[in-house]
């Protein structure tokens, strides 16, 4: 039995999404508390955290750098990859936050985002990474490490900055 038999002719019908909320935080953290897969194996979590992260004022964006502390590492790592598509100081500050996470799936999420979205920048922010990176190294296992070692590569080879 697939969704499409359970739910009928709309195979997310059987889900309740809340309305739009008027608080895009709120909405934001409920979204990545979501574990629900469309059909074709989307996450609609993610999907609906991205819209809410798209409506983000300045008070949504502190709301959320307070709520790092009280959020288990699921939600981090998962609040750490939808940044990825976020091209504001904020959200770099937040990731390199997250970089420095004990745990080591939140920390690998954040330092992924950076260099993969093209959020990496030569100067401060490389450094920070580049330090969270050598935290990291002697936590983590052989794969884990053999990752961070190429996003270490990375991030060395950004040219230098310039201001």
């Amino acid at each position: 039995m697939t969704l499409y038999d359970c739910a009928g002719p709309d195979p997310l019908a059987f889900a309740s999404f809340p309305e739009p909320d008027p608080d895009p935080f709120h909405a934001y953290d409920r979204y990545l508390e979501l574990d629900l897969l469309d059909p074709r194996g989307l996450d609609i979590g993610m999907g609906k955290a991205a819209v809410a992260l798209a409506r983000f004022t300045v008070r949504d964006c502190e709301s959320l750098a307070a709520a790092l502390g009280s959020r288990g590492a699921r939600w981090l790592a998962r609040c750490a990859r939808s940044l990825g598509g976020v091209d504001e100081l904020w959200s770099v500050a937040v990731l390199l936050r997250l970089s420095q996470h004990w745990d080591d799936n939140v920390a690998t999420t954040a330092l992924q985002t950076l260099t993969g979205s093209g959020q990496a920048s030569a100067g401060d922010g490389s450094r920070q990474m580049l330090e969270a990176i050598g935290n990291l190294k002697p936590r983590t296992g052989h794969l884990v490490h053999v990752l961070i070692t190429a996003l270490e590569h990375k991030l060395k080879a950004l040219p230098a900055s310039t201001s």
